[in-house]
């Protein structure tokens, strides 16, 4: 099913009141937020990392995505309805640059995603979605 974003935050709203797990956060670079709203099956999320300032870091930290089942494998990808970021000469990550990425559950929670390069006040909406059961 693909519905990421056209009606992204009617989703959100709903998973909230319906027991989904809600997560903000602070990547170790404080000029960076992550953040995610996880159905409570577990099986779709949608997150956003947001560059809220500049940042002194060259290379940006991985995105570690919590909730998600450890066991499932997820397709991560860019929010379709939305416009990508300006990546100025810099490449995007190919997850976000119009390649999908498929990976457990248990790497995108530990070992995470290579995070976008984003300039101050940019932000990336992408989604990991499971098959369905």
């Amino acid at each position: 099913m693909r519905w990421c974003c056209g009606g992204w935050a009617l989703w959100l709203e709903r998973q909230r009141a319906e027991g989904g797990s809600d997560w903000v956060g602070p990547l170790p670079d404080p000029s960076v937020w992550l953040h995610g709203v996880v159905a409570e099956d577990r099986r779709h999320a949608v997150f956003a990392v947001v560059q809220l300032a500049s940042s002194a870091e060259v290379i940006p930290a991985r995105l570690r995505l919590p909730g998600l089942d450890p066991a499932a494998s997820y397709l991560v990808r860019p929010c379709a309805e939305l416009p990508p970021p300006e990546a100025g000469a810099t490449a995007q990550p190919s997850w976000l640059s119009g390649e999908s990425v498929t990976l457990p559950g248990r790497v995108l929670a530990t070992v995470g995603l290579p995070a976008p390069l984003l300039q101050p006040a940019q932000a990336a909406v992408f989604e990991a979605a499971a098959p369905p059961a």
